[in-house]
C-alpha cells in the first residue's frame, strides 16, 4: 500500500466503507475478502484477511450528546435481545438506537409500525457532527393507517 492510499484512508475518506467491508471478518467463518478494481480492463485487486481486521475497526468518538430532543423518521429493525437496530431519519441517514425506556417491550408495537414515527430521544453527536446513537425513551406514531 503506498502513502498515497494510507493518506487517503487516514482522512477518513473511505475509513467507513472499508471497516464495513472488513467487518464480517471472522477467523473460521469468513476468512478473507478481496476488492477489486476494473478501470477499462486494467484490474487491480486488494484483499484483507481475519486477521488484518483490526487495522480497519474504526472507533468513534462522541464529542456531544443532546438533553432531549424530537426526531421523525421510521425504524428499520430491532432486535429485541438488545433492544437495538437502526432508525432512518428523513434525510435518508441511518441511525443506531437504542430503547432505555424503562419498559422496553412496552414501546416494540410501535417500533414495528411501518411508517413514520416522531421518537424522544438523547442524540449522540459524533466528531463529524452527525448522529451516531440515539437513546429512545418514546415513541409515537404520526402516520396512522387510513383503512
Amino acid at each position: 500500500m503506498d502513502y498515497a492510499i494510507f493518506e487517503l484512508y487516514q482522512g477518513k475518506t473511505l475509513q467507513q466503507d472499508i471497516n464495513k467491508i472488513a467487518k464480517p471478518l471472522e477467523e473460521g467463518r469468513i476468512d478473507s475478502t478481496e476488492i477489486i478494481v476494473d478501470d477499462d480492463g486494467n484490474k487491480t485487486s486488494e484483499s484483507i484477511s481475519a486477521d488484518e481486521k483490526k487495522y480497519f475497526d474504526i472507533e468513534q468518538v462522541i464529542v456531544a450528546k443532546t438533553e432531549k430532543a424530537q426526531l421523525t423518521g421510521y425504524f428499520l429493525s430491532l432486535f429485541k435481545s438488545t433492544n437495538k437496530g437502526y432508525f432512518i431519519l428523513n434525510d435518508g441517514t441511518r441511525v443506531t438506537y437504542q430503547i432505555v425506556a424503562e419498559h422496553p417491550e412496552s414501546l416494540w408495537p410501535s417500533i414495528i409500525h411501518k411508517g413514520v414515527v416522531r421518537i424522544e430521544c438523547t442524540v449522540h453527536i459524533d466528531e463529524n457532527l452527525k448522529p451516531s446513537l440515539l437513546e429512545v425513551y418514546k415513541v409515537e406514531i404520526i402516520q396512522q393507517k387510513l383503512f
